[in-house]
């Protein structure tokens, strides 16, 4: 059962969650909440015990064994107080760690249920980035009210103590107490402000760091030098965010100090008040001793410490909206399985007047989009930039159902699929496509999660699998040439890790679309770091292995590598232009044709004949 759910989330709820998450850690802390918030007042009134006895002692007028009490019980609460601080840093730690597990897992569970479309929104990127700490802020939220009731409970001790013996003592001290109250609130909303302002900054100067550090971008800092420009607009993000944050911080300083000398004034004007009822006899000597530290303590606490765990609080509670929020953001259900066992088989695909406007804009990407596709041909997609080739594949691949029109897969609307007939149904290698930092194998084999759950022994399906798509795509020779072959881990994060060329690098990703079962396989682009004619080969040897079982979508802005295809599709303003075999659009001497003559010079034309044929 998921800890966070879609609703409003207030202080006390978060206290529950917390609870919820780590019931033994959390009961252990607030036992040691309590037991250290009385510690105060019992050890006062040990301490007054022991100075009144041994002034009785000095005077005759006691034994001295009566002093053992008062300092075992002063003893005793110094161990406590010593030993208790370690348990509560393990258990603390112990409480972080089951958050990380429970809460932060659940985090990226909702993140990766959000419907696409809060993805490729900046505003609702902003509110996932606030929360994407809601783990840190949930313990930060549970330590502060905890912080809060341990002070209530040492204040209402000492108070308690003053009441009963100089009752006007505590209307004095309560007068000045009120006012760090609100001003410890007013600091914490002012900075949860500030960080939610300066979250677009942060967003911006931390991709520019990541573009400054990056290894992918380290060829183009060393030949085009841009470093020195993009330093001065992270320093220029930086401080703009950093500056602002410290006006607020020096505010805030301001008023808690300001507060807390008028508690210091406060203090001394009762340890000096207090000197004349001690003399009188209403306050023991050990009392007024003892009272006076614990009067200063309690200047500490209300100035700081009750001050910074109510601005904690309070930032906290500005937290909470967002969560709120983000909680409400739209997912879509069963995202997150796997796909269907057994896949759906492709029959035919069809575009029925499809119209189609990302979220937030007017503009119509695709309009009155229509075609149909059938089982086991190959399919190209060509058009210039902008056409509306990779939102046609978003469609397909259900991240937005937002759509006019209709869309069917096998004669049913594409809306009637569930998420994982879906995933089931098509595959698909995007451009960008993801390079995962683990072995070699899993690597490839995610392209089958089915199958790779299932196991992977040396005579399991999806380990031949594997080493035929290896052997299509020509990666034999790179793995052989690994220390560890299969098991070899990609990527510098790992001690012992290799990196890939980028055209290696996409073989892979070629290798995992090619072990997956689904009947439809979409390239988007993939080969743009491979020659043309490593491409063309590349599309030869997939039209081999599709064969009539297999339907592929391919785009690519070379158009010589188009000569494979069953079909040619030119997208053009969001509608199919034309359509036919690459003979039939020459022929037709419209903007294929044109499209396809403009590349003619990039390379030479016997040699793209020989490559793509």
């Amino acid at each position: 059962m998921r800890l966070l759910t879609k609703k409003e989330y207030k202080a006390r709820g978060m206290f529950l969650l917390q609870f919820r998450a780590a019931p033994v850690h959390s009961s252990v802390l607030l036992l040691n909440t309590l037991l250290t918030a009385l510690l105060p007042s019992f050890s006062m009134l040990l301490t007054a015990a022991f100075i009144n006895t041994a002034l009785q002692i000095v005077e005759k007028q006691a034994e001295l064994s009566a002093v053992f009490w008062p300092l075992a019980g002063i003893v005793a609460s110094i161990v406590y107080q010593r030993l208790s601080g370690t348990v509560v840093e393990i258990v603390n730690v112990s409480l972080e760690n089951r958050n990380r597990r429970i809460i932060k897992a659940e985090l990226v569970d909702l993140r990766a249920s959000m419907e696409y479309r809060h993805v490729e929104n900046q505003d609702d990127q902003d509110l996932i980035n606030r929360v994407n700490m809601a783990d840190t802020k949930i313990y930060q939220m549970f330590s502060s009210l905890m912080g809060i009731g341990n002070i209530i409970v040492q204040i209402a001790g000492i108070l308690v103590i003053l009441l009963v013996h100089v009752w006007w003592a505590v209307v004095f001290l309560i007068v000045f107490c009120v006012p760090l109250f609100y001003i410890g609130i007013k600091a914490g909303r002012e900075n949860y402000e500030a960080d939610r302002e300066m979250t677009k900054l942060d967003r911006r100067a931390n991709y520019i760091s990541d573009v400054l550090k990056n290894r992918d971008s380290i060829e183009e800092r060393y030949i085009f030098g841009y470093t020195d420009q993009l330093n001065e607009k992270f320093h220029q993000f930086y401080e703009t965010a950093r500056l602002f944050r410290k006006k607020v911080e020096k505010r805030n300083f301001i008023k808690m100090k300001g507060g807390s000398l008028m508690i210091s004034l406060c203090t001394l004007i009762m340890g000096a008040v207090l000197i004349y009822p001690t003399a009188n006899g209403q306050l023991s000597i050990g009392l007024f001793v003892s009272l006076i530290p614990s009067l200063a303590n309690l200047v500490q606490m209300v100035s700081w410490n009750l001050n910074y765990n109510l601005l904690l609080i309070t930032s906290s509670r500005e937290f909470l909206r967002d969560l709120t929020k983000f909680m409400k953001l739209s997912d879509v259900p069963g995202v997150l399985s796997v796909p269907a066992s057994p896949p759906v088989t492709f029959e035919s695909l069809e575009f029925i007047n499809v119209g189609f406007r990302y979220p937030g804009t007017d503009k119509y990407i695709l309009k009155d989009m229509s075609f149909r596709m059938e089982r086991g041909r190959h399919y190209a997609l060509v058009g210039i930039n902008g056409a509306g080739k990779t939102t046609i594949t978003k469609l397909i691949t259900g991240l937005y159902d937002d759509f006019e029109g209709e869309i069917l897969i096998n004669g049913k609307s594409i809306r009637q699929y569930t998420q994982a007939e879906l995933k089931s149904f098509c595959s698909v290698v995007y451009q960008d496509f993801a390079r995962y930092y683990i072995s070699v194998f899993d690597n490839i084999a995610l392209g089958d999660v089915v199958g790779l759950q299932a196991g992977s022994t040396p005579d399991s399906p999806v380990r031949e699998r594997v080493h035929n798509a290896v052997e299509l795509l020509d990666l034999d020779d790179v793995i052989d040439k690994l220390p560890d072959k299969y098991n070899t881990m990609l990527g510098k994060v790992h001690e012992d890790g290799l990196d890939l060329s980028g055209g290696e690098w996409q073989r892979i990703a070629l290798a995992r679309a090619v072990v997956s079962p689904a009947s439809l396989l979409i390239l988007d682009e993939p080969t743009a770091a491979l020659d043309p004619i490593s491409e063309c080969n590349v599309y030869r040897e997939f039209e081999k292995i599709c064969g009539t079982d297999r339907t592929t979508i391919f785009i690519s802005h070379r158009l010589g590598s188009t000569k494979l295809a069953n079909e040619i599709l030119v997208v053009d303003d969001g509608r199919i232009a034309e359509r036919g075999t690459h003979d039939e659009l020459m022929a037709q001497d419209g903007l294929y044709a044109d499209m396809y003559r403009s590349q003619a010079d990039w390379y030479v034309q016997d040699r793209m004949e020989v490559g793509c044929r």
